[in-house]
């Protein structure tokens, strides 16, 4: 392949798809848990046994996945816990409304029977939608015991050989010559630590050494939307695979390099192989790829904002990256997992800690943008997912 003139005709994609490895990212693999128990179904059905015999796993990016898979099923169990406060508000907000309204004599007055006749409606959808979600959170935390998408890569799924420790600090030594001069991939990972900080990199080069001992061109889907891996338009959306990686790979053989996120392999193997899937799974693979082209990341701190009616939500993530901008400068180790911004309440998530001054130093940040340090919440991840587990 011509790496100066390298260009994806329709032709050289029909021919890839027939032969070519499919070689699946970290992310990609993770952001399966988001999917609801029937598109997980359908997408192991269709991908990962149709496809078996055409697939490889680097070693790294398996370890990886069974280390952090436990991640997105937290994170879906926090989303049941957060909704059973919300109902718990409910309750408590009528019943603030019953303690305003006893007395007839002063405004507030309403007309007692409109409580009364709507207190046991109140009562059974607490109920009913109480056991529902107790019933959601059970069946979530069944999947620790019982993986069921896991079990299906174990046994379709070529792994790769892992490196050895000195092919690995091989590697390491080069990344650090590769960040300095940002050529991809990993290089947006580069105040990690350990092997953390090198993982995209070293993935990379298992995906090198198969292709080129297999002599076999690859097809590569990761939905990590880092600029270390894609070339991203003005909405930070995926265009092509970065071009340094393309002259990479395709430098010492003839081998053709595709890349895509996970809903834009799905949409491939549609029209390239003729695989049928669930309407469900391709809206929710689609839902879960805009979720992440649009999740605000700054500093390494989650970002997101319930803005309510009547305000603009960019303006609210600017506003927190403000906040954490001032935190940085106070002090850039506090351990902070995500800024919650709802309607001037601020959530902060925390991975350990946090010590009184670390508290004050958030909440002067948020002072610093015109909002009470009182309406300040402090939440330590931690705790909650020794609760959910």
């Amino acid at each position: 392949m011509d790496i100066i003139n390298y260009e994806i005709t329709n032709d050289i994609e029909e021919k890839i798809w027939q032969d070519a490895v499919i070689v699946f990212d970290t992310s990609s693999l993770l952001n399966i848990y988001k999917l609801t128990d029937k598109a997980k179904d359908d997408f192991i059905k269709n991908v990962i046994i149709k496809l078996n015999k055409r697939i490889w796993l680097p070693y790294y990016v398996f370890y990886e996945y069974n280390k952090n898979r436990h991640k997105p099923i937290n994170e879906i169990l926090g989303l049941y816990s957060e909704l059973n406060k919300f109902c718990s508000k409910i309750n408590e907000n009528f019943q603030q409304i019953k303690n305003n309204t006893k007395n007839k004599d002063n405004h507030p007055i309403i007309n007692n029977t409109i409580l009364s006749d709507f207190e046991p409606h109140l009562d059974n959808f607490s109920k009913t939608i109480g056991e529902e979600i107790e019933n959601k959170i059970k069946t979530i935390k069944r999947i620790f015991e019982d993986d069921v998408f896991m079990k299906s890569i174990e046994s379709n799924i070529e792994i790769g050989e892992k490196f050895s420790f000195k092919e690995i600090l091989d590697i390491i030594n080069e990344g650090d010559a590769r960040y300095q001069h940002k050529i991809p991939p990993g290089y947006k990972d580069i105040d990690k630590i350990g092997f953390q900080k090198f993982a995209d990199l070293i993935i990379w080069k298992e995906i090198l050494k198969y292709a080129n001992s297999k002599s076999k061109s690859i097809i590569f889907v990761v939905d990590d939307k880092k600029e270390d891996w894609w070339v991203l338009d003005p909405n930070k959306k995926p265009i092509r695979p970065r071009d340094e990686l393309v002259y990479e790979i395709c430098e010492k053989s003839d081998i053709i390099f595709l890349m895509y996120t996970t809903h834009s392999f799905i949409d491939a193997l549609k029209r390239k192989l003729k695989i049928d899937f669930l309407e469900e799974t391709l809206e929710e693979i689609e839902f879960i790829s805009l979720i992440d082209t649009y999740n605000n990341v700054y500093k390494g701190i989650k970002l997101s904002s319930d803005s309510g009616s009547g305000t603009n939500e960019q303006d609210r993530i600017e506003r927190l990256i403000n906040v954490v901008d001032y935190i940085f400068e106070k002090n850039n180790n506090l351990k902070i997992i995500k800024l919650n911004d709802h309607e001037g309440m601020l959530t902060v998530y925390w991975e350990n800690g946090p010590s009184l001054e670390e508290k004050n130093t958030v909440e002067e940040a948020w002072e610093s943008v015109n909002e009470l340090k009182e309406n300040v919440e402090h939440i330590l991840l931690k705790n909650r997912r020794e609760q959910w587990l």
